[in-house]
């Protein structure tokens, strides 16, 4: 009988073990890489704090619970750390201080309380790694990497899936010799990491492409590290393109600043300012190779840094304009990167969020973003209703648009002069001439815009008014007889009212005076014909269908 009993109570200790081994597994298998991206949206970057190598060992930058609240509040999700770990260890043993870990941890249960999904990689960090991807440094760079993530890894060993590693920065690879040496820091990276067990087996980890260039990490890296456990891997690139655009601060040897970027943002006096390069298209066939190599195979794909930042300018530079491409910028860079499957990370050092306070400093790009990335229905077509080819100086015309689909998610319009000395564009759309000369005003709606091109002339003069839409009503159109009226709304002085064909021949030419309606007798064939009235102060057109 006490065989029996041992048998039994052996039986029940192997259950209990099994029990214990299978929960524990189960606690660590951490979901995998496509899992989290589908649920990483919009990413910040906390620049120039935990990376600072320009600060004293001694002096921790910090932010706040407040600033990361802050950060989530205003629409980002996920938050990178960019972290320097070379600069706070031993350069001979590789131990990390355990102070700054201690100081790390601080940072990411910030984001961490805020269920933010939060990356720690390794920065540049004077470039022991990404500065020594070379044959005669590759020895002493992986025992650094795998001394470093042995520490990193454990030390947040028991983090859920809402933390993930990223092996590296902004590795320095030209050719396919560099590449075969960071696929081995990557290697060293991967297994480190997964040693210390626990949630580290299959938490997330982030790879980086060549210079995390597009074009680069499309032709060079071919393949990934090898990994003990299957869809656990993320692709890591960064986008600051055009250069000259996004980051060039003075004028360079090898190119000039862009001031302007974009469709309809480009400036018709400071022309030698406009991008020539870079511009939607570009940046869409980029993002594009990202997608086809990686996203496409299931492989997610952050783009862990991007920023276009703002220069001051001076006359006759147009600060507006400049301003205005920015914000254009990313929120057409949110937009193209999210629909094609990305996570986005904007570069920030303190000039969105004050570090401290969490005070949003500034509103128009974190906007953009926001709005890039949650565009899900765009806007297809923006059109101006009013046809205005002149204006005399002094004058207004007040212009509606017209935007399509009715639903669009972000379907405000917004009004802008390319040369406001020229006329200016109220928000609600009423244009002012100004002086003598061209200019163009665009309607925009999301990233879409339509133009209209008006030429400013010499001043008003006598009682003539302005025409203004509400002014002119043509009916009956469609016209079946022979009979037109046309309401001009009480319009002081001569206004010319002239019959087109779509092939642009003036059929019909007739002449009105201070006339509030007047009936027109019309003899013309059965077709589409715009009707253009004018007088010394603008011009206004009208579709007439006659059958």
């Amino acid at each position: 009988m006490e065989n029996v009993k041992r048998i039994v109570l052996k039986k029940v200790v192997l259950i209990v073990i099994s029990v214990l081994l299978i929960s524990t597994t189960m606690k660590a298998q951490l979901p995998s890489a496509q899992e989290i991206a589908g649920k990483m949206k919009i990413g910040w970057n906390l620049g120039n704090m935990l990376e600072a190598v320009w600060v004293p060992r001694d002096n921790f930058a910090a932010t706040t619970q407040t600033t990361i609240d802050s950060v989530k509040a205003a629409g980002f999700n996920t938050v990178r750390l960019p972290v320097a770990w070379f600069y706070h260890s031993d350069t001979i043993t590789s131990i990390i201080d355990s102070a700054w870990l201690a100081h790390v941890k601080k940072t990411v249960d910030y984001c961490i309380k805020d269920s933010m999904y939060v990356i720690i990689n390794a920065h540049w960090d004077k470039g022991w790694l990404e500065n020594r991807v070379n044959a005669a440094n590759k020895d002493i760079v992986n025992a650094r990497q795998h001394a470093y993530w042995t520490q990193i890894a454990n030390y947040f060993k028991d983090y859920n899936d809402h933390l993930l590693f990223a092996g590296s920065n902004e590795p320095n690879v030209d050719d396919a010799t560099g590449m075969s040496i960071l696929l081995s820091y990557h290697q060293t990276f991967v297994d480190a990491v997964r040693a210390t067990g626990g949630n580290n087996s299959s938490r997330t980890l982030i790879v980086q492409g060549p210079s995390t260039n597009n074009e680069k990490t499309y032709t060079l890296m071919n393949t990934l590290p090898t990994d003990q456990i299957s869809n656990r891997l993320m692709v890591e690139v960064h986008y600051y393109t055009p250069w000259q655009f996004c980051g060039l601060d003075k004028d360079a040897d090898w190119g000039k600043m862009f001031y302007y970027w974009g469709s309809g943002y480009h400036s018709i006096t400071d022309v030698n300012r406009n991008a020539t390069w870079g511009e939607e298209s570009e940046m869409d066939i980029s993002l594009g190779l990202m997608k086809t190599k990686y996203v496409d195979k299931g492989i997610p794909v952050i783009i862990g840094e991007y920023g276009a930042f703002r220069k001051k300018l001076n006359p006759p530079s147009d600060q507006a304009l400049h301003n205005a491409s920015i914000e254009y910028f990313y929120r057409y860079f949110a937009k193209s990167a999210t629909d094609m499957g990305f996570i986005t990370y904007c570069w920030d050092t303190g000039g969105l969020f004050n570090f401290t306070t969490g005070k949003i400093n500034d509103k128009v790009v974190v906007n953009a973003i926001i709005k890039g990335a949650t565009d899900t229905i765009p806007v297809t077509n923006v059109s101006i209703n009013e046809i205005v080819d002149s204006l005399a100086i002094g004058a207004t015309i007040s212009l509606t648009a017209t935007v399509a689909p009715l639903d669009a998610t972000y379907k405000a319009v917004t009004w802008r002069s390319i040369d406001p000395s020229v006329a200016t564009v109220s928000s609600a759309g009423l244009v002012t001439g100004l002086k003598v000369g061209k200019t163009i005003i665009y309607a925009n709606a999301d990233l879409k815009n339509a133009m209209l091109s008006i030429v400013v002339g010499i001043p008003a003069t006598g009682v003539t008014q302005a025409i203004k839409p509400d002014d002119i009503a043509i009916f009956p159109n469609p016209l079946n007889g022979k009979q037109l009226t046309v309401e001009l709304g009480g319009l002081k002085g001569i206004t010319t009212i002239q019959f087109i064909e779509i092939n642009g021949h003036t059929v019909l030419e007739q002449t009105v005076f201070d006339k509030q309606r007047t009936q027109l007798d019309i003899n013309l064939k059965p077709g589409i014909y715009m009707v253009r009235f004018s007088n010394n102060q603008n011009t206004l057109l009208r579709k007439l269908v006659i059958n």
